[in-house]
């Protein structure tokens, strides 16, 4: 089993970081043209999708 090392760990926290950064760049485009109620539907789905992913990571 390989183990992580501190570079390699810092490399995969440097591109968990970058992604986030991109998808709140990405929604915050999104939404300057959305409804509050688009708005409120959007972060909805993006909440259900992560909860998804984190329960699919976890088993």
């Amino acid at each position: 089993m390989k183990h992580d090392t501190t570079p390699d760990r810092r490399r995969d926290e440097d591109k968990v970081a970058r992604v986030i950064r991109v998808a709140e760049e990405v929604l915050a485009q999104a939404y300057r043209g959305a409804s509050r109620q688009e708005m409120i539907e959007s972060q909805l789905r993006v909440r259900e999708s992560v909860v998804r992913e984190m329960r699919r990571r976890l088993r």
